[in-house]
């Protein structure tokens, strides 16, 4: 495949069947020439939206752009591209805050992120606190990843969601939408869908719609783009994945927070154990933990009993330590 943006070869109503289409989305995702992205002094934002149903190919999509656009940005400038998959923007940051000494943002200059499904973020957990973290993190990113990362260059950020009326405004006013599908019976967000793409590309990607439904996958290559006051046909071919990708699990942050008091919990139990029985021996130890319920490394929990023994010197509050070591390991030393 030549190119990304092709007209497809489909016969329907003679009204769509030579369609417009142009070249602009390369060149609003890569700079030209003379713009070599490791030049720039700071942070450049592309910003997509993605909009389809569940098994419409949103990501397949995403992940044979980024491997298209990687491509043309070696081959033009010779630099790093760094491509990550996310479900949530704040995922995202987290993962890179925790892993600065592992991968150095400052040593690429284009990264490719795809927020995966900025619905399920939205729903997973607290859906109000992770709205506004997302919104005021989306709003700073690019100063974040200037000044925390030392990253400069190009960012191209990707949102996905399964409605257009669902995915918060702050995310869907990106310059460049991309619609998969048209699947609601919402007759106000058709409504809506159908004048921003005009009435022939509106009537295109219901077509698609609907024989992607009734299992023709080869349907699901096919997507219709909005960019400023242009419309196009997207063909994204065979499915295909870039070299490198950073998948980051979800719910990250959540998952990191469960794991930071687990660890807590665990060190404050062993704490409290080795004060009540100082002779105490480290086989037996974990036997009462694993008695109340605990989970653990031997490592970790090897790295808090040394500890422990060497505070064991320490007079507690004995009335608050017993509490503490009751309500983690029952009455195992009672």
């Amino acid at each position: 495949m030549s190119d990304l943006l092709l007209e497809p070869k489909i016969e329907v109503k003679s009204e769509i069947k030579k369609l417009d289409y142009t070249n602009d989305l390369f060149k609003y995702f890569i700079p030209p020439k003379d713009k070599d992205p490791s030049t720039f002094p700071n942070v450049r934002l592309k910003s997509s939206c993605i909009v389809g149903y569940m098994d419409t190919g949103k990501t397949t999509m995403e992940l044979k752009m980024m491997k298209l656009i990687q491509e043309r940005v070696e081959d033009r400038f010779g630099i790093n591209v760094l491509n990550v998959v996310a479900n949530c923007i704040v995922d995202f940051v987290e993962y890179f805050r925790d892993n600065k000494d592992k991968i150095r943002l400052r040593d690429y200059h284009y990264i490719n992120v795809f927020i995966d499904d900025v619905l399920a973020a939205l729903m997973s957990y607290e859906a109000s606190q992770l709205r506004f973290q997302s919104e005021r993190l989306y709003s700073k990113i690019r100063h974040i990843l200037n000044d925390e990362f030392g990253f400069r260059g190009v960012l191209r950020l990707t949102f996905a969601g399964q409605r257009y009326k669902l995915v918060p405004p702050f995310f869907r006013s990106s310059p460049l939408l991309i619609f998969k599908s048209i699947d609601t019976h919402d007759r106000q967000e058709r409504k809506d869908v159908s004048l921003l793409l005009t009435r022939p590309f509106y009537r295109f990607l219901l077509y698609v719609s609907r024989k992607a439904h009734f299992w023709r996958d080869d349907f699901l290559r096919y997507a219709v783009g909005k960019l400023d006051n242009s419309r196009f046909i997207i063909d994204v071919g065979e499915p295909e994945r870039p070299k490198e990708l950073i998948e980051i699990p979800f719910p990250y942050t959540m998952l990191k927070e469960k794991e930071e008091k687990e660890r807590e919990d665990l060190k404050k139990a062993i704490l409290a154990i080795v004060h009540l029985k100082p002779d105490i021996t480290k086989r037996e130890a974990w036997k009462v933990l694993r008695q109340a319920g605990f989970k653990f490394k031997d490592e970790m929990a090897l790295e808090f009993f040394r500890f422990a023994k060497r505070k064991v010197g320490v007079t507690p509050q004995n009335r608050e330590l017993r509490t503490k070591v009751m309500s983690h390991v029952g009455n195992q030393l009672a």
